[in-house]
């Protein structure tokens, strides 16, 4: 039974994280076409964001497996969560700065100075309806579940629609994809 709560530990562990890595790819992607200044020489390639989506979470989840010495490392008696929580948290960090300079970038475009207030309102509930979830921003109510169980309530039901939003805005309402 131990062995077992260890593999589906270490699995899920890998799984969020490598969830969270793939958010974070998207969110540097997001600040290389808007030209941020400090990521301006980068030049990320598919294979970078593939290793850095599937390889961080490996060796995160690697080295929590042989420097904790029980089965079941990600229990909040033995601390072994923060090896999920500390990364989730510093890429919620970097996803927010992202979001935040997207939306100025967004804020900032001329044709957007030239609409009306409802059509700013709405334009700006669309990009941060597209945003949040593509981020993993929802994830920030994940935080604070201990706090009020408002909380838990929001971050379930935000987690719950974070694909199907995905889809609608990023697949379906997207003139990209054909």
């Amino acid at each position: 039974m131990e062995v077992l709560c260890g593999l589906v530990a270490g699995f899920t562990h890998f799984a969020f994280l490598s969830v969270f890595c793939w958010m974070l790819g998207q969110g540097i992607y997001i600040l290389l076409q808007l030209g941020y200044q400090m990521l301006s020489k980068v030049r990320m390639k598919k294979r970078h964001y593939a290793l850095f989506g599937w390889g961080l979470p490996a060796v995160i989840v690697g080295l929590t497996a042989a420097i904790k010495s029980g089965f079941c490392w990600l229990s909040t008696e033995e601390g072994g969560v923060w090896a999920f929580i500390g990364p989730v948290i510093a890429i919620l960090v970097v996803s927010m700065s992202a979001f935040f300079w997207a939306m100025r970038s967004f804020l900032s475009v001329k044709a957007f100075k030239n609409k009306s207030e409802m059509d700013k309102l709405w334009s700006s509930l669309r990009a941060v309806t597209i945003l949040a979830p593509t981020l993993g921003l929802t994830w920030l109510f994940g935080i604070f579940v201990n706090l009020h169980v408002s909380f838990q309530y929001i971050f379930a039901i935000l987690n719950s629609l974070q694909g199907f939003l995905l889809l609608v805005f990023q697949v379906a309402a997207n003139d990209e994809v054909s």
